[in-house]
């Protein structure tokens, strides 16, 4: 199937020790301060060499066999634009724009892209109609995704995309999508490529908040889940960095609240649209 892009894309560790052989308060005034040195410095090393050894992730029920997602955001924004779900918040550029300089212009009439995509890059928050694209290591069993705009509307859709916009009225609806599962590498994607294709007719609302999901009832062809790499696991177990942390809290929020847990989610992507008529009322 060939995808019209262009024009859519617009612990803390505890030590003890105890010794049988304690000193006195009479003895210990003995020890040298060298000997005290040392003995801190040699608790020290330990503690390091404990903490080291302990995963924060160890005891988060998470599966770990199945097919990873790409959630790489430094690597789409220097070199390859599919290794971070499409559209972002956390692509944008300093004008408030989406974020293209890694998107493929090598094909076709380069100008013409080039041109399209410079374009893109002035308006402010995406596309009400973009579609939302996710990009897997492998390949992921189709009949896994929901069947089409209705079936992602329901409790129990694999994937879904929800208003998390406090300021709308449809807070907390799912918008319908049409899955659309790309495995061969194309023109102007990737192999193993996810499509989430607005229904035609049916935009997003303009200036509000979104999220797509892919959870891990999405199986790959050997019936395991698909699942997020570490960086999304650490936010979903809440131990990311403050700011990625409570960058994604309220869309998290909003998937619990739909009956998808944190420990559900293979792959997420939060995102604005723009309006497509603030320049003529500017």
């Amino acid at each position: 199937m060939r995808v019209r892009f262009v024009a859519l894309i617009v612990a803390t560790t505890a030590w003890a020790g105890c010794d049988d052989n304690v000193p006195s308060p009479e003895q210990s005034s003995d020890l040298s301060a060298d000997t005290t040195e040392d003995v801190a410095l040699e608790v020290s090393d330990d503690l390091a060499d404990v903490g080291t050894d302990v995963d924060p992730l160890a005891d988060y029920d998470y599966p770990t066999q199945g097919v990873t997602a790409m959630w790489a955001l430094d690597s789409a924004l220097e070199t390859s634009f599919f290794d971070y779900p499409f559209p972002s918040d956390r692509r944008l550029n300093e004008n408030g724009g989406p974020n293209l300089e890694t998107f493929p212009t090598n094909h076709g009439s380069r100008s013409l892209i080039r041109g399209a995509v410079r374009a893109a890059e002035a308006v402010q928050g995406y596309s009400a109609v973009s579609p939302v694209y996710f990009r897997f290591e492998g390949a992921i069993d189709p009949d896994t995704l929901p069947a089409g705009p209705a079936e992602s509307l329901l409790a129990d859709a694999s994937v879904f995309l929800v208003d998390i916009d406090p300021d709308s009225p449809w807070y907390g609806r799912r918008h319908p999508v049409t899955p659309i599962f790309i495995e061969d590498e194309g023109v102007y994607w990737e192999s193993n490529t996810l499509v989430l294709a607005p229904v035609y007719g049916v935009p997003m609302r303009a200036d509000t908040t979104y999220a797509a999901v892919v959870t891990t009832a999405v199986q790959n062809t050997d019936g395991e889940p698909v699942i997020g790499p570490r960086d999304l696991v650490e936010v979903l177990a809440g131990i990311a960095d403050e700011g990625t942390q409570s960058w994604f809290e309220p869309a998290l929020r909003v998937i619990q609240s739909l009956g998808v847990e944190r420990n559900q989610i293979a792959s997420l992507t939060v995102f604005t649209t723009g309006s497509p008529v603030r320049e003529m009322f500017a």
